[in-house]
């Protein structure tokens, strides 16, 4: 089944390393506009210049999904970034 996301903001969480980082990278080489989410920028913004150099659209925010204020954030700092 081919999916096609091309210009749908899709916002991954724990997409600094592992499954997280995988998820981001397979979304973005379907044409989504990722947001990839992770509680230190320095790892969430190399998934996002993976995507970046591979010819997609990342941009990284920093969020701790344990707290809902900061979940709140994200996604208007999201909206706000990447459009909704």
């Amino acid at each position: 089944m081919k999916m096609d996301f091309s210009n749908k903001v899709v916002v991954v969480t724990g997409a600094s390393r592992g499954i997280g980082r995988e998820i981001a990278v397979q979304f973005a080489a379907k044409g989504a506009i990722v947001a990839c989410a992770a509680p230190a920028v320095d790892p969430a913004d190399e998934t996002a210049s993976v995507i970046v150099a591979a010819g997609g659209k990342a941009k990284a925010y920093v969020c701790d999904v344990t707290s809902s204020s900061e979940v709140d954030g994200l996604f208007e700092a999201v909206a706000a970034g990447l459009g909704s």
